[in-house]
């Protein structure tokens, strides 16, 4: 049996964030958002509207899976994704925290 506690929309950056502008940027389809420093993708992308499944925002339950177009990240997951499924480009947005500008597939 598996429990899930519910998913809270974090809150927005404040004007001019951190460090200013947003660090990078990410495309998802059409859509084009500004990732603060430290954000997960699955953060940034939640705080301006655009829902990515998620089941536990931990890099466990492989929910978030998407399949990377461009860019390079830092992916820190708890077993969400297989060898097979990294191999093959995908990535999973709760854990994963963008190096660069970056592109997205969702399934």
């Amino acid at each position: 049996m598996e429990a899930f506690g519910p998913i809270t929309k974090p809150a927005a950056l404040p004007p001019g964030g951190e460090a200013g502008a947003p660090q990078y940027r990410l495309r998802i389809g059409e859509r084009d958002i500004g990732v603060g420093p430290g954000e997960t993708m699955m953060q940034a992308a939640l705080r301006q509207g655009v829902i990515i499944p998620c089941g536990c925002g931990q890099g466990q339950c492989g929910t978030c899976r998407v399949e990377k177009v461009s860019g390079e990240i830092d992916l820190r997951h708890d077993g969400g994704l297989s060898p097979q499924e990294e191999a093959a480009g995908y990535i999973l947005a709760c854990s994963s925290r963008l190096r660069s500008d970056r592109e997205i597939k969702l399934r």
